[in-house]
């Protein structure tokens, strides 16, 4: 074992036994640059620092629980080459899963349908409001409270099959008012499901 090694070793022993903060400073100050050049072997820059951070994050934070077998700068290089695997393997999945989303929703959301947006709810809102009473009921119970039928009939006192009615108009008039926003509300639909 060289001298070098010997120090962290000692270092590592007054951290664990002492909670000696410069001596966890001095091996924190002579190992990190070292162990992000290590991590950018196997990772970009920021998260080859993320990840020699984190490697002494985990030692300070479990210091009086960690068995080192070999050496100090071994168990610091071992933690950072794990790491550095773990974080390929999220990014392996990440990109698969970001090419098969690619490929599987073919959609495109322009800025004027964001726009778009508060219009439809305006005009939603003017449509229900000039519609007569126990159409807006039905179609709002049914469409925007998830009521059933006879939970709606019960409300406005009529039978089922008038309710069925009520919700077809209103239906019937919503579609007519709101044709304009056909694009709009079928992108916003497969972007729902």
């Amino acid at each position: 074992m060289n001298d070098k090694q010997s120090t962290y070793d000692s270092m590592m022993q007054r951290v664990a036994e002492y909670d000696d903060e410069d001596a966890f400073k001095y091996i924190f100050d002579d190992l990190y640059a070292p162990l992000c050049l290590y991590a950018r072997r196997m990772v970009p820059p920021g998260a080859a620092e993320d990840i020699a951070q984190e490697v002494f994050v985990d030692l300070w934070e479990n210091r009086n629980d960690i068995i080192i077998e070999t050496s100090l700068k071994g168990w610091l290089l071992t933690g950072t080459r794990n790491r550095c695997l773990n974080y390929i393997k999220r990014q392996a999945v990440r990109d698969r899963y970001n090419s098969y989303a690619a490929t599987a929703f073919d959609i495109s959301v322009r800025p004027d349908d964001l726009l778009g947006v508060n219009e439809l709810e305006l005009r939603l809102e003017q449509t229900l409001a000039n519609m007569r009473e126990e159409w807006r009921v039905a179609f709002v119970m049914s469409q925007m409270k998830h009521a059933k039928t006879a939970e709606i009939a019960q409300h406005l006192g009529v039978s089922e099959r008038s309710v069925e009615r009520f919700r077809k108009k209103a239906m019937e008039i919503i579609e007519h008012e709101m044709k304009d926003f056909a694009p709009l509300i079928i992108t916003l639909a497969s972007i729902a499901q």
